[in-house]
């Protein structure tokens, strides 16, 4: 159960890495409009044993969209 005085709540993978350091934030100005986020808007892929500080996003075709934002374009 979550704590009576939580108000929001983020639901996320324990490997997830944000390029946004300041996803939480932003996450939660949102959720005071929106009952339901989705963090990103494409998944990169790191290869096993990649330091996610010397990922290259550019670099890497190992991505999908994010469903919310397939369905908006």
């Amino acid at each position: 159960p979550v704590p009576s005085n939580c108000d929001q709540v983020v639901r996320i993978d324990c490997d997830v890495v944000f390029q946004n350091a300041e996803w939480m934030e932003e996450a939660g100005r949102l959720l005071e409009n929106y009952r339901i986020l989705q963090l990103f808007d494409r998944a990169y892929y790191l290869p096993r044993h990649e330091c996610p500080d010397a990922f290259n996003m550019k670099n890497n075709e190992a991505s999908r969209v994010g469903l919310v934002s397939a369905v908006a374009s």
